[in-house]
């Protein structure tokens, strides 16, 4: 192959206007005016169908409300997948819960139903389902365990809105649901959420909760937005091919951990028992205008990713050596990215950047090996595996097909040799 440096791994979502929008809010002082924090609520209700919808600062903070709401005096076990961000963890711990891992599938990496079966007495809660990489097998007989069980179903659909199953929109098909609409998700408040249900007592719970928190303070929003028109410049094509590529590629081959460590996606795991000030903060009215106009984009973001995943399929699906994820045509699967599993992941890597092709190693890892996690340890095999083999190759809408033959053939390349 030719070395051409590829296209950056991953893109923000959103458009050049967005940093026009929220900066001319924040210098003409529009940050805390108008109706659409309400409008993006009713909307979001509307568009997932479901009664209630309350916006917040961050993911994690939803998940965070959504654990307390579902904790009972004696139920405090809450079942999740450990092949995950480890503040997903911590927002149980934080809420008065007792996380307990059960171990994945592959290859798909979602929890698996046998394991949450297993797991599940008198003491479990709620059980998260974390819709990995936009992946959402196995939910509904997760459902169906927990309401035999009379527990709640958690969906963190952080990655996954907009995807459809079974004709009903992922995150409603549990008790609550979870979206993200933080920097790197395909809507972009800059940071923010979206927790959803049919639970009016659980709505009330998670609405008292948040009442008393301030808006996000501007200067918060500003750094923000600065940090990802940042990101937008160095991932540009024209300065990440000529500058950003190569600094990466130096630090790859050279293991500088200052620079490699700035391409993780949660590099310090730390255990956190009491919510973070930073936390306790509500969406902002700029940050719901920012969604709203993001919205009608997200289907068909959704169909050029499973697209360029079928056409990863295709091409590596002779590859004896190479593990792929499940492929669908429609929407239930989103493929935030095409993770492949292979034994020699380091070996791949390198000579996938030796050939200019920019690919990560993974966003998660096994909070069940975490030393920070330690007093709730268990040996998940399958999530232990998935950290130690998982590729994830570039889907983004604005990431063009000949970019992803490039990838294949310097994939089929290794293996050929």
């Amino acid at each position: 192959m030719i070395f051409v440096p590829s296209l950056a791994r991953q893109r923000l979502y959103g458009s050049p206007s967005m940093y026009t929008l929220i900066f001319r809010d924040i210098l003409f002082g529009r940050v805390y005016d108008g109706p659409d924090l309400d409008l993006l609520q009713s909307e979001i209700q509307k568009y997932v169908d479901v009664p209630y919808a309350l916006a917040v600062n961050q993911c994690r903070l939803g998940l965070y409300l959504a654990v307390k709401a579902s904790l009972k005096r004696n139920r405090k076990k809450v079942i999740l997948s450990p092949f995950t961000i480890f503040d997903v963890v911590n927002m149980i711990i934080c809420a008065g819960g007792v996380p307990v891992f059960a171990d994945i599938e592959c290859p798909s990496c979602t929890i698996d139903p046998d394991e949450v079966g297993r797991l599940i007495d008198n003491r479990t809660a709620a059980v998260i389902v974390s819709h990995t990489h936009m992946f959402c097998s196995g939910v509904n007989r997760i459902v169906n365990l927990c309401r035999d069980q009379g527990i709640i179903c958690i969906e963190d659909a952080a990655l996954a809105f907009g995807t459809r199953t079974a004709d009903v929109s992922v995150g409603t098909h549990g008790d609550i649901g979870v979206y993200s609409f933080g920097l790197f998700k395909n809507v972009n408040s800059l940071f923010g959420g979206i927790v959803v249900t049919d639970n009016a007592a659980v709505y009330r719970c998670m609405l008292e909760e948040t009442e008393l928190f301030e808006p996000v303070p501007i200067m918060k929003l500003v750094s923000r937005a600065l940090y990802g028109l940042s990101i937008d410049i160095a991932t540009s094509s024209i300065v990440f091919r000529a500058f950003t590529f190569w600094i990466f590629r130096f630090a790859f081959f050279y293991n500088i951990d200052y620079i490699n460590q700035r391409v993780c996606y949660d590099p310090c795991p730390t255990l956190q028992c009491k919510l973070p000030i930073s936390l306790k903060c509500r969406m902002t009215p700029a940050q719901a205008r920012l969604a709203r106009k993001q919205i009608d984009d997200v289907v068909r973001d959704l169909k050029k990713r499973v697209k360029i995943a079928e056409f990863y399929h295709q091409g590596l699906n002779d590859l004896p050596d190479v593990v792929l994820p499940p492929v669908s045509k429609d929407i239930s699967n989103g493929f935030m990215a095409y993770p492949i599993q292979v034994e020699n992941r380091n070996e791949l890597l390198r000579h996938l950047m030796i050939l200019g092709r920019d690919c990560a190693s993974r966003y998660y890892r096994n909070c069940a090996d975490l030393h920070c996690f330690s007093d709730f340890r268990r040996n998940c095999h399958n999530a232990r595996y998935a950290e130690k083999h998982t590729i994830l190759l570039p889907t983004y809408p604005g990431y063009c097909f000949g970019e992803a033959k490039k990838n294949i053939l310097a994939i089929r390349s290794f293996f050929n040799a």
